[in-house]
């Protein structure tokens, strides 16, 4: 008797646009996270700009969520050519924001 076993991706919640069936792993250290998602693509993020992104959708406030729902707009709009690198200090203006 043969048994195989499957690798099952673990699937987590994008902190981007909330969908619970996105791909998402710490690399190295756990410095840094790479989430694959299908509203917002493959982004790679810090480990305090991706923890940023939950404490603003956990948050709730229009403005965030708004900053959020631009940032996955762009992330979806934009040629894939690999992993978007998004980084605490920049994030705002790739999505167009401005900082607070």
């Amino acid at each position: 008797m043969v048994v195989r076993v499957a690798n099952v991706l673990p699937q987590g919640n994008c902190p981007i646009c909330s969908a619970t069936d996105a791909y998402v792993a710490q690399l190295g250290a756990g410095d840094e996270y790479y989430v694959e998602c299908l509203n917002c693509k493959v982004y790679r993020a810090s480990r305090k700009t991706f923890r940023h992104f939950e404490y603003l959708r956990a948050r709730g406030e229009a403005r965030g969520l708004d900053k959020l729902k631009r940032l996955g707009a762009a992330l979806n709009q934009r040629v894939r050519t690999g992993a978007a690198r998004l980084d605490f200090d920049t994030w705002e203006s790739f999505a167009g924001t401005s900082p607070a």
